[in-house]
């Protein structure tokens, strides 16, 4: 049926006869949209020789690509035509081989969770992975391929048979390949439900796919969709029902040579003809076309053949009819045809045929309803037959397809016709069924008249809204038409003169005709005529639409749900194939084009499938019955989450079929694709670090050039406060700078070079280079890039050797020092220019506990030491005066009287500076003992000063007043001493210098606050100086004298109390 439905095709657009239609639709593979564009130009010749058949290709090829050239194929993304292309380049380079291109870097090639599996196409097989993805979405289909033993010995096909060893041999190959491709479809479909792939490569399954004579399928050229799909689902069939096929071949064929040795016995002559019957009915049955018994029809002229082709079955159709199984429940249905037709006398035969169908082919020119097309294309007529044709569905399979042709011929050309036609969510097959023939038949005809009406009024309509071709409604031209003469000569302030310029205005043409307001009232009286005529065209084809409706409300008890569509975006010379398909247990619709797979709105899909917008059009509609529609509700067939190793998603229908060795298959493939992925970051990450790498060293090679002009500038700074800074032993360069500078001073480049590596590393991940393991892709790409490059990189490889790890491990901890005690001591300073002396102590304490004492390693630290003996000197000064002015407070008092316990405990026993602190704490004590009294701190002033000289720590509960208070350092203090601590100096990267001029500010406010210091603190400075050179205390009365001179003038307060 569905070979005869193109011949009749053909014929009614090219006026052609039946036999060269059938001729060139079999040179052409029964693709329709070449036949046609051959016929017209071979002018009904004889076109059976190959060169001829060549040509019309070719001449094909060059119209497609000229009328792409014009109009370009909106659908082919940027990137699709980037893939193409490599795809075309390989195929010719390999002679047509398929091509394992892959278009995406293995990171874009991983799947998401819970997105379905993609197909690669292998060169313009779009339209077979739109099939394989809505056959994935059968759980019965999918079960039949997982669960089908495709490893069982074929060894009992007998062929030392006596014979037809060509036939046996066909019949052997095809039922071979038919096993092989259900092998690689459980393969493909295994791979789509659990690897972590976002797309499988379907080449498998398209290298197994062959034709009724057991040849391989071409691949690379854009099928018919209908034709491929029989041929792939006959080799399915075959495949699963492989078994009892090869032993009915075997029976059938011992049946005819005992047939034959029967009539070769026969003694009354007529044995030749019994087996020249047998002969021809057995041909008849390998070719696709069974022995008609109706002797009759025998007789008949060969007008009748087409009779006979309309009744004709191919051998695999036959048998999967006959064996039914899986595909032949769910996708192949019979029909009932009603043949009339007048024979060579004129008189009126009839016969009834019975065919199988896998799809409903229809052409969908002149209508836009579905049921419309579907009853024209069940329903024909042949002139030059004379013959009638009406179908009737015996049996409706669980999966009904439909093929839709928009193919016309405008001048000879083939046009792809994009006018709307409506895609039903829900469509109901009982009036097609052939149990309602004679009630159908009777709506029909009243349906008939009343879509007559209906394409009646909408021609009228479109007169009306597309007036004279136009894209312009008439009533709405003459509404305008109406507000021009009506407005006309009135003035418009928005039309505003300008100088140098011409102003025009529509409102403003000339004298107003005598009739003027005869003329508007005429065209306001057409305006609206025609606006209620419009309405009521409208109104009358959605009332005849309901009528419709309503004639086969009684006949919805068969209903099947929308499931996928295959929309053809582009024209009549070529384009691309995509899916959608609905996820019934999800509850949404999914667009699959080959390897991108995206969700997409309802609005959309119908947008898509009903045609008017651009070229997209649906091509193949999949309706499913209520059961198949519940039972793909029932799993989440695109459920999916990587798993490890051989593991399986137990909770997912497919993953749990997928056979042991199959899973191993897969399993393989997703390590492979982690092992790519692994290695392809490792690439990307040491392209990053060569590149952050070289622009890091040519910083440290310039720093090289100028270290000298640098090493001047930090040597010219004094940062001490008795003597200037000395230069380090080893390098030639002040300590003052970034580990870089300070590991070329130690002459250590190689060392240098790998903490660079490692640095750059960092910079992309948050763990050290050092901690990965040899074997690592990144440290396999980094090793090969130090063999690859120049000098720049470390000679030995990016670790550092034991040597160089002690080496480091102690200019890193040197370093390390100078730069939080160059830190450190600006907090101090700090406090101490702001007359915070006790926060100063408590940060001096923090550190010095930090420290384990005062280093003496770098200036810094000893700053810090000096800074502690300042600072409790002035201490003394500052609690003098608040005695002296009578604080009211003795928390502050006491704070500061801690505070120079603390700074008195923090130096050694031997420093002079604390014999000083006792001897000026005690003078101050003796004469100020009266206020002291009257505080009540006398006792714990004179506790405190007893443990100056000692090393002993405060017994609180021996102090009366000040019990409470303590020299702690504060929430921001220690927040300040914790971000020094963490500071890691080798974790990231400052440039150098930006980083140099960031320490020189550094070195600028430290000697800033360092000479602000010496300036605020230059009693005690001067004190602090004095002590050191002559190595003696001040007595009581020198230190009198210095408080007198800072202010507090203690004997004259002792005389006056």
């Amino acid at each position: 049926m569905e070979h005869s439905r193109r011949i009749r095709e053909v014929v009614d657009i090219i006026q052609c006869t039946n036999d060269q239609a059938k001729q060139a639709l079999v040179i052409c593979q029964w693709d329709l949209l070449i036949p046609s564009n051959y016929l017209l130009k071979s002018n009904f010749d004889t076109f059976s020789e190959d060169e001829q058949f060549k040509k019309v290709i070719a001449e094909s090829i060059s119209m497609q690509e000229k009328k792409e050239n014009q109009t370009g194929l909106n659908a082919i993304s940027n990137e699709d035509a980037e893939i193409a292309k490599a795809i075309e380049a390989s195929l010719e380079q390999n002679k047509g081989s398929m091509s394992q291109y892959e278009p995406l870097n293995p990171e874009q090639r991983r799947r998401e969770d819970n997105v379905p599996c993609g197909l690669q196409n292998i060169g313009n097989t779009c339209y077979f992975n739109s099939l394989l993805q809505f056959y994935y979405t059968i759980p019965s289909f999918v079960q039949s391929i997982m669960d089908f033993d495709d490893k069982e010995d074929l060894s009992n096909i007998n062929k030392n048979q006596a014979l037809d060893q060509e036939i046996d041999l066909q019949f052997e190959k095809r039922i071979k390949a038919a096993r092989n491709l259900i092998r690689q479809m459980k393969i493909l479909f295994s791979f789509m439900a659990r690897s972590d792939k976002k797309y499988a490569d379907p080449t498998g399954v398209l290298k197994a796919i062959v034709d009724d004579f057991g040849n391989p399928v071409e691949i690379g050229d854009q099928k018919d969709i209908g034709e491929f799909n029989s041929t792939f689902l006959s080799r399915i069939s075959e495949g699963l029902n492989s078994k009892v096929l090869i032993a009915k071949q075997y029976q059938e064929r011992m049946n005819i040579e005992e047939r034959k040795e029967e009539s070769n016995i026969n003694a009354n002559g007529d044995g030749n003809q019994i087996v020249q019957d047998i002969d021809m009915n057995n041909s008849s049955i390998m070719e696709g076309e069974p022995y008609i018994q109706d002797t009759d029809m025998q007789d008949e002229s060969k007008d009748h053949q087409l009779i006979k082709q309309a009744s004709s079955l191919s051998p695999a159709k036959s048998k999967i009819e006959e064996e039914g199984g899986v595909v032949g429940e769910n996708f192949f249905g019979k029909i009932h045809s009603f043949i009339t037709y007048k024979d060579k006398n004129d008189i009126i035969q009839s016969q009834d045929t019975n065919e199988t169908f896998i799809e409903i082919l229809m052409s969908v020119l002149g209508t836009k309803e579905l049921y419309e097309a579907w009853e024209n294309s069940y329903k024909d007529f042949i002139e030059d037959y004379k013959s009638t044709e009406v179908d009737w569905i015996v049996k409706i399979p669980k999966i009904l397809c439909m093929q839709l042709n928009r193919l016309s011929f405008e001048q000879g050309n083939p046009v792809k016709k994009l006018d709307p036609l409506i895609v039903e969510k829900t469509i109901y097959v009982d009036r097609f069924l052939i149990q309602n023939k004679e009630k159908s038949e009777m709506i029909r005809q009243t349906v008939s008249n009343l879509r007559d009406k209906i394409k009646h009024l909408e021609r009228c309509l479109t007169d009306y809204k597309k007036f004279n071709g136009s894209e312009y409604n008439i009533s709405k031209i003459l509404e305008l038409a109406t507000a021009f003469f009506k407005e006309q000569g009135k003035a418009d302030e928005s039309f505003k003169q300008m100088p140098e310029v011409e102003s025009f205005n529509p409102f403003q043409q000339g004298q107003i005709p005598a009739n003027a307001q005869d003329l508007v009232n005429s065209l306001q009286k057409y305006a609206d005529q025609t606006s209620q005529q419009i309405i009521s065209m409208e109104s009358q084809i959605e009332n005849i639409t309901n009528q419709i409706k309503k004639a086969y409300s009684q006949m919805n008890n068969n209903p099947y749900h929308l499931h996928a569509m295959c929309i053809h975006d582009g024209n009549a010379y070529g384009g691309h194939y995509y899916a959608l398909i609905y996820d019934r247990f999800n509850k949404k619709w999914r667009k699959f084009n080959d390897i991108r797979v995206t969700d997409i709105s309802e609005e959309d899909v119908f947008k898509e499938a009903n045609g008017g917008h651009g070229q997209m059009t649906a091509y193949w509609l999949v309706y499913v019955s209520d059961e198949t529609a519940c039972e793909m509700e029932k799993s989440d067939i695109y459920r999916y989450k990587a798993t490890e190793g051989q593991q399986i998603d137990k909770l997912h229908i497919f993953s749990r079929m997928i056979p042991g060795d199959i899973n191993l298959i897969v399993s393989e493939d997703n390590q492979k694709l982690q092992q790519e992925i692994l290695s392809y970051q490792a690439t990307q990450t040491v392209k990053l670090i060569q590149k952050s790498y070289d622009q890091k060293y040519a910083e440290i090679q310039t720093l090289k050039d100028q270290i000298q002009e640098m090493n001047n500038q930090i040597k010219n700074q004094n940062a001490a406060l008795n003597k200037p800074i000395q230069p380090p032993s080893q390098g030639g360069m002040n300590q003052n700078m970034s580990i870089f500078r300070y590991l070329l001073a130690q002459n250590e480049e190689n060392i240098l070079k790998k903490i660079l590596l490692d640095i750059c590393y960092r910079e992309i991940n948050e763990i050290s280079l050092f901690v990965l393991d040899q074997n690592d892709p990144i440290i396999k790409k980094i090793q090969a890039m130090i063999i690859n490059q120049s000098p720049r990189y470390p000679k030995d490889g990016p670790f550092l050797t034991q040597g160089e790890q002690i080496k480091y491990d102690k200019h890193r901890s040197d370093y390390q020092t100078i730069s939080s005690d160059r830190r450190f001591i600006i907090e101090v300073l700090q406090n101490l220019q702001d007359y915070n002396l006790i926060d100063a102590i408590q940060m001096v304490k923090r550190v010095f506990g930090l420290k384990g004492g005062f280093s003496q390693a770098n200036q810094y630290s000893k700053v810090q030491k000096d800074s502690c003996r300042v600072a409790g000197l002035a201490l003394i000064t500052q609690i003098n005066k608040l005695l002296i002015d009578n604080e009211p407070s003795n928390d502050k008092i006491g704070l500061h009287l801690l505070a120079i316990f603390t700074a008195s405990h923090l130096l050694d026993p031997s420093d002079i500076h604390k014999i000083q602190l006792f001897i000026n704490l005690d003078t101050s004590i003796q004469n100020l003992r009266i206020i002291l009294e009257n505080k009540g701190l006398l006792s714990d002033f004179q506790y405190i000063l007893s443990l100056l000289k000692t090393k002993n720590e405060i017994d609180y509960s021996k102090l009366s007043q000040l019990g409470n208070l303590r020299i702690e350092t504060n929430q921001d203090q220690e927040k300040n001493v914790q971000d020094i601590l963490n500071d890691e100096i080798d974790k990231t990267w400052i440039p150098i210098f930006e980083d140099f001029s960031n320490l020189i500010n550094k070195e600028d406010r430290y000697q800033s606050l360092l000479d602000k210091f010496k300036i605020q603190y230059k009693p005690w400075i001067n004190i602090h100086f004095t002590l050191m050179q002559h190595k003696k205390h001040l007595s009581p009365v020198e230190y009198l004298e210095q408080e007198k001179a800072n202010g507090n003038d203690l004997i004259a307060y002792l005389n006056q109390t």
